[in-house]
C-alpha cells in the first residue's frame, strides 16, 4: 500500500484492511486443519473480500495502480516457487 501513496484519509482507511487481511492470511496458512484446496479457496475469498473493500476506498488510478502492484507481487511470487 505504501506505493500507492496514499494520503493520510486514505491510509487511515486502508491500513485496518490491509491488516486485518494480513492477520487472516496468517491464520489461514497456520491452520493445519485445511487441505491445500480448502486453503486455496479460503485464500481467494479472502483476497475478493480484501479487494472489494479497499476498492471502495481508492481512486480509479490508485485502484489501477493497486491491480497492477498485485500482478507483480504474484509473478515474483510465482518466481519464487520455480
Amino acid at each position: 500500500m505504501d506505493k500507492l501513496q496514499l494520503p493520510p484519509d486514505q491510509k487511515a482507511k486502508a491500513d485496518p484492511i490491509t491488516d486485518a487481511d494480513a492477520k487472516q492470511f496468517q491464520a489461514l496458512k497456520a491452520d493445519t486443519s485445511l487441505s491445500d484446496e480448502d486453503r486455496k479457496t479460503k485464500t481467494a475469498d479472502l483476497r475478493k473480500d480484501t479487494d472489494a473493500k479497499l476498492k471502495a476506498v481508492l481512486t480509479e488510478d490508485q485502484w489501477k495502480k493497486y491491480q497492477e502492484l498485485n500482478t507483480e507481487r504474484k509473478s515474483a511470487g510465482s518466481k519464487k516457487k520455480q
